[in-house]
């Protein structure tokens, strides 16, 4: 029986497989690559992600005491407040003179709200709307009396500036030789960074808010002895004084602010102080400030 005749493919039909194949391939190469670049993009923006948060947040830690206090916000607006306690001898015995000092301050607009407690012969407040500055002691504001301009306003003098209230700044810290203690503190419900600083001058007289009572006070030499006698702010000026112990809190949280100072210092053939700043958390009395407006007295 005769073999039957071989019969030779049909090139077309290789040619047909052979692009087939081709394109499978190209489809497979180009997804492969499409799934890479995705890969990458997505562990890019993961790591992203990841340094983003990290460094935003309670968890990162400045490499430096400096890095501390350089990411420290110095709010506009705030309010503090400031409590004193002062050891002095009298009479051969040692006694404790308290006092309380609390501020809010606008330094944009240069409006402020403060009041002193143990500090002057009175309780005293003190309220400025940047054009007119006026004081009201207790028995004033018992007995319904009208207020004393802080400031010569009929004769052209400026305000007290809100400035000469500011708590004491990261700077000012930055200045006193500081050291970090722990980053594991607390600060009103906040892990803290606990840092330690050796007071200075201008330290010391923030607290003692001798800035704003050297304008407040202009007008009532006879007061100024009762905020500091005349041998302790020399020294005080001249830093001859020596920290006990000195400690300023800074929350980690996103937005970082020194939250307290806690500071002993004793001056040089003087009294002991200490004193314990804190600022006021979530505090909205910074906002009505805004609408603060004096009546201007008649010239």
């Amino acid at each position: 029986m005769a073999k039957l005749p071989k019969i030779p493919r049909s090139r077309a039909k290789d040619e047909n497989k052979e692009q087939s194949l081709f394109q499978q391939q190209r489809k497979l190469i180009g997804q492969t690559v499409f799934r890479y670049i995705v890969f990458f993009m997505g562990a890019v923006a993961l790591i992203y992600a990841l340094f983003t948060l990290i460094s935003g947040s309670a968890l990162f830690v400045p490499s430096s005491t400096n890095g501390i206090l350089d990411s420290v916000e110095q709010g506009s607006s705030y309010t503090w407040n400031s409590q004193t306690v002062r050891l002095v001898n009298l009479t051969g015995q040692q006694q404790e003179q308290d006092a309380a000092r609390g501020a809010t301050i606008d330094l944009e607009r240069n409006k402020f709200q403060a009041q002193v407690v143990g500090v002057l012969p009175q309780r005293t407040l003190f309220v400025s709307d940047s054009k007119l500055a006026i004081r009201l002691s207790e028995e004033q504001q018992l007995e319904g009396d009208s207020w004393d301009l802080v400031t010569d306003f009929c004769s052209g003098a400026e305000s007290v500036d809100a400035s000469t209230l500011q708590m004491p700044s990261a700077d000012e810290i930055k200045a006193a030789d500081p050291s970090v203690e722990t980053d594991q503190g607390t600060v009103f419900g906040q892990r803290a960074w606990v840092l330690s600083f050796t007071a200075t001058p201008d330290i010391v007289k923030r607290l003692l808010w001798l800035p704003f009572f050297d304008q407040a006070l202009e007008g009532f030499p006879s007061e100024r002895p009762w905020v500091l006698s005349d041998f302790e702010r020399q020294a005080i000026e001249a830093g001859d004084f020596k920290t006990i112990d000195g400690q300023v809190w800074i929350n980690r949280s996103d937005q970082r602010k020194i939250q307290q100072i806690d500071l002993r210092i004793e001056i040089n053939g003087g009294s002991k102080y200490r004193f314990l700043a804190q600022l006021v958390p979530a505090a909205d009395d910074a906002d009505a400030l805004a609408e603060t407006s004096l009546t201007q007295p008649e010239c």
